[in-house]
């Protein structure tokens, strides 16, 4: 009987510290740990009692909603609800093209830069547009600003699963 006593205490000595303490006692990194473990483990009680303590530290577990907006600059230009409107669409031909290309189902601004687009074809940054360039921009490949975009949307059904 004595054996077994030891037994049970040295085994308490040893499982006593993780046992005892909460998923509120853990560093951010054992947290993470215990998330992995309860997974591994499939032990759904203890993932449910991390993750809530993942939730309330607010740790990053997963990358958070991508945020896909062109850098716009903060200039007449673009406050003007058509110029602006035509530069996104001169912009977004390519863009979309490119994204294409590269078989891209990210943010279509990473496709193509969107300064270096306006640099390259106006040659101008976006900052430095003005109501002069309006004309150009309306018109840079204006015939294909519709065909491109359904073929883009087809793209993006096929290939990245969008709606």
């Amino acid at each position: 009987m004595r054996h077994h006593l030891l037994a049970v205490a040295m085994l308490a000595a040893l499982a006593g510290p993780a046992v005892a303490q909460s998923v509120a006692e853990l560093s951010d990194e054992a947290l993470l740990a215990r998330v992995a473990a309860a997974t591994e483990a499939q032990d759904a009680d203890a993932l449910l009692d991390a993750m809530g303590e993942v939730r309330t530290r607010s740790l990053l577990m997963f990358a958070g909603p991508q945020v896909c907006e062109a850098p716009v600059p903060d200039t007449a230009f673009w406050e003007n609800e058509f110029f602006a409107g035509a530069a996104e669409k001169a912009y977004l031909v390519e863009a979309r093209e490119a994204a294409m290309a590269a078989g891209s189902c990210g943010c279509v601004y990473e496709a193509l830069p969107f300064a270096g687009f306006f640099e390259e074809t106006f040659g101008k940054r976006p900052a430095e547009l003005t109501d002069a360039d309006y004309g150009r921009i309306r018109s840079y490949r204006r015939p294909d600003w519709s065909s491109v975009e359904q073929q883009y949307r087809a793209f993006r059904e096929e290939r990245c699963g969008d709606d």
